[in-house]
C-alpha cells in the first residue's frame, strides 16, 4: 500500500489542503506534490531527491543544504572550477586536474576518455545495443552526468547499458540529472524471464573512488551492480522504480559482490526486489538509507564452493518499508561458504506486505530443501523497531543442522507481526 494524501477541509474556506501521510514523499529535486505532512509527522531530508514524512516534531527535523561546484567545461580546454564548501561525505577519490570535455553524442566518448580529466555527459542519447563504456578513464578523472542519459530500446538479456571502471574516480550527477533505463518499454511482469531485457543498468568495478548524487530511473531489471570495488564510497544515490509497481520484477537496487571496504550512505530505493544485497564481500556498510516495496537489506551467502565468504557487513540507521523480507540472509540449498560478522542495527521496519521481518533461509532456491554447507555465525540484530501488518512473522529462522551459530537479538520491538514464528535447528528468541 502506497502512502496516500490526506485532504483537510478548512471550515468556511473554499479549498482543501492536501497533506502527505506517514512515509510519503514531501519534497526533493523535481518534486511537484504536497510539502506538508499529517499531524505527528515531519517532512524530513533523506537525500537531495527525497524528503519524507516521518514520525517526529519540528524540533527533530533535519535539513541539509549542499552547494555544488560550478565548472565551465569546453571541449579539450582547461576547466575553471570554483572551490566551495560542501556537506557531502569525505571520500577517497583524489580528483585530477586537466582538460575538460562535454560529450553530447556516443562518437565522442573514446576521445574524451583519452584526453580529458573532467567529462560531462550532457543529455547523452545512446544508440540501441550500445554500451556506455566508461572503462578507459584516466586515473583521478571526474565524470558528471547532466540532463537525461538514455538508450535506444534493446531487447537483449546480454546487453549491459553502462560500465564504469578505473582508479580514484569521481562520478556524480548534476542537479536534476536522470539516468533513464526506459523500463516501461520492457516490463512484462516476468523480470529476468519472459521477453528479453537488458541486464544490470550499470556495472561498477573501481578502486579508491566516489559516486554521488545519481538518479537511476526505471531500470529494465537490476539497477546498480557494484562488483569488484575496493575503498569506494557511494552517497546520495536514488533508484526509482515506482512506475513498475504492477509489471516490474527483479529490479534489485544494489547488487554488491566481490567488494572490500565499500560504504553506501543516503540510498533511496523504490523497487520490486532486493533493496541492497551483499555477497562475497568484506567490509561493506550501508547507512542512513530508505527502502520501499522491495525484499529488504539482504545477505546472499555461499555458492558452489567453500571459498564464498561474506563477512563484516553492517546495515544501520535505515528504514525498510513495505518490504516482504526486510532483514534477510539467504543461502542456496546445497551451497557452501561462510556468512559471518553481519549486523543490522537501528533499523525501522514498517508498512504492509511484510512476510518475515527477520529471515534466515538456508533452503533458498530449491523448494524447501534445507542444507548446512554455509556457516552463518556471529550475526547481530540490534534495535529493530516499527509496526508491520498483523499477518507478518517476526522470525523465520530456517537453518541447516549446526550451521547457524551465535545469533544475537536485542532491542527487538516490532509491533504487529502476530504470525507464528518458524525456527528450524535454532531456537526462536523469546
Amino acid at each position: 500500500m502506497r502512502p496516500s494524501l490526506y485532504l483537510l477541509t478548512v471550515s468556511g474556506v473554499g479549498y482543501t489542503l492536501a497533506q502527505q501521510t506517514i512515509y510519503g514523499q514531501c519534497g526533493g529535486i523535481g518534486w511537484t506534490g504536497v510539502t506538508t505532512c499529517t499531524s505527528g509527522n515531519v517532512c524530513t531530508y533523506l537525500n537531495d531527491y527525497f524528503y519524507q514524512c516521518l514520525p517526529g516534531t519540528a524540533a527533530t527535523t533535519t535539513t541539509k543544504t549542499t552547494t555544488k561546484a560550478t565548472t565551465t567545461a569546453v571541449t579539450t580546454t582547461k576547466a575553471t572550477t570554483t572551490a566551495v564548501t560542501t556537506t557531502k561525505a569525505t571520500t577517497t577519490a583524489a580528483g585530477g586536474t586537466g582538460p575538460a570535455c562535454v560529450v553530447t553524442n556516443y562518437a565522442q566518448l573514446s576521445s574524451a576518455q583519452a584526453n580529458c580529466m573532467t567529462i560531462t555527459l550532457s543529455n547523452l542519447a545512446m544508440p540501441a545495443s550500445s554500451t556506455l563504456g566508461l572503462t578507459a578513464l584516466k586515473p583521478s578523472a571526474t565524470v558528471i552526468f547532466a540532463g537525461r542519459t538514455s538508450w535506444g530500446i534493446t531487447p537483449n538479456s546480454g546487453f549491459k547499458m553502462m560500465a564504469i571502471s578505473g582508479d580514484h574516480l569521481t562520478v556524480k550527477g548534476a542537479s536534476g540529472a536522470i539516468i533513464d533505463g526506459s523500463g516501461a518499454s520492457y516490463w512484462d511482469g516476468q523480470g529476468n524471464g519472459g521477453a528479453p531485457k537488458p541486464g544490470n543498468m550499470v556495472k561498477i568495478a573501481v578502486t579508491n573512488s566516489a559516486f554521488s548524487d545519481l538518479y537511476f530511473l526505471n531500470p529494465p531489471t537490476h539497477a546498480v551492480d557494484v562488483d569488484g570495488c575496493t575503498n569506494t564510497v557511494f552517497n546520495n544515490i536514488y533508484v526509482d522504480v515506482k512506475a513498475g509497481t504492477t509489471l516490474a520484477k527483479n529490479t534489485d537496487g544494489f547488487d554488491v559482490a566481490n567488494c572490500v571496504n565499500v560504504s553506501f550512505n543516503n540510498l533511496t530505493v523504490y523497487n520490486q526486489d532486493d533493496c541492497v544485497v551483499v555477497s562475497d564481500s568484506n567490509g561493506v556498510t550501508v547507512s542512513n538509507s530508505y527502502c520501499y516495496g522491495s525484499h529488504g537489506m539482504s545477505i546472499d551467502g555461499g555458492g558452489d564452493s567453500g571459498t564464498h565468504i561474506t563477512q563484516n557487513v553492517i546495515f544501520q540507521n535505515s528504514q525498510i518499508i513495505n518490504n516482504v523480507t526486510p532483514i534477510r540472509i539467504k543461502t542456496d540449498s546445497g551451497g557452501e561458504g561462510t556468512v559471518e560478522n553481519i549486523t543490522w542495527q537501528n533499523i525501522v521496519v514498517g508498512g504492509t506486505g511484510v512476510e518475515y521481518v527477520i529471515d534466515i533461509q538456508q533452503d533458498y532456491g530449491n523448494g524447501g530443501v534445507v542444507t548446512n554447507g554455509v556457516l552463518v555465525k556471529n550475526i547481530t540484530y540490534k534495535n529493530i523497531t516499527g509496526t508491520v501488518n498483523s499477518s507478518a512473522h517476526l522470525y523465520n529462522l530456517v537453518c541447516g543442522s549446526g550451521s547457524c551459530q551465535s545469533l544475537s537479538f536485542s532491542g527487538i520491538a516490532v509491533k504487529g507481526a502476530t504470525g507464528s514464528n518458524k525456527c528450524m535447528n535454532y531456537a526462536c528468541p523469546t
